[in-house]
């Protein structure tokens, strides 16, 4: 088999694997959105056009891009099918001599490099074939974080962190209500924010601003007033 037909045989199954992995990543929601996956896919397609122009007649500038410029999932695919427009009408002028010829790499400046159009051409096929692997394996990892939440482990966790988060603190506070005056138990709820950022500095470093600092006393003020300020139950006979 001559390098021409092997390297038809190798685009050709570039072709249905370029499309099948565009299917299965389109299929999930989760992968379509990934940004991981966003850059992988257009750093795939913009080597393939990169290979493609620096095999080819190279008589228009070739056009640099980043994933930003796609809006869309959509978008991003569209470009990608470009490349395959293009290829086949390639492949189909390809000759074996063409194949020998030597190209430069205009990229690389500091040493030069020349390859010869097989070369080139087959590199850009192991480039593809390496990047979809990638996302293959991202794609294993997007479809097996749902399952995760099923672990008996993790399961247990959760419980373990409603009950304590919600179900003790509600059972704390209505035993107190039940002890407490409704003054002095709606002064005690209003040092909840001042609690709450105390708890988020000491066991998750998180950092208050000076607007959340006064936005937390304001809150915890305009409360305690409120409750200092309500007047008394009135008190009334019972027959």
């Amino acid at each position: 088999m001559s390098d021409e037909a092997l390297l038809r045989d190798l685009f050709n199954h570039q072709t249905w694997a370029d499309a099948e992995h565009w299917r299965a990543i389109g299929a999930h929601p989760a992968a379509r959105g990934d940004q991981a996956i966003r850059k992988r896919l257009h750093h795939l397609h913009f080597v393939q056009h990169a290979f493609l122009w620096t095999v080819g007649d190279r008589k228009s500038q070739f056009k640099m891009g980043k994933p930003e410029d796609y809006a869309s999932f959509d978008d991003l695919h569209a470009y990608a099918r470009e490349y395959h427009d293009q290829i086949a009408p390639f492949f189909a002028r390809l000759s074996n001599a063409r194949l020998g010829e030597p190209v430069s790499i205009v990229w690389f400046k500091d040493p030069p490099l020349t390859i010869t159009v097989a070369e080139a051409l087959t590199q850009c096929a192991m480039h593809s074939h390496y990047h979809r692997g990638q996302n293959a394996t991202r794609l294993r990892e997007l479809a097996s974080a749902g399952s995760k939440l099923l672990n008996a482990g993790n399961l247990a966790i959760g419980l373990v962190v409603a009950i304590l988060s919600s179900a003790v603190p509600f059972s704390l506070e209505f035993a107190a209500l039940r002890r407490l005056s409704r003054q002095t138990f709606g002064i005690l709820m209003s040092l909840e924010p001042a609690m709450g950022a105390a708890a988020g500095f000491l066991f998750l470093s998180q950092r208050l601003s000076l607007r959340d600092v006064i936005a937390i006393g304001l809150v915890m003020a305009a409360s305690a007033g409120a409750t200092r300020s309500a007047a008394p139950p009135v008190a009334t006979d019972v027959p």
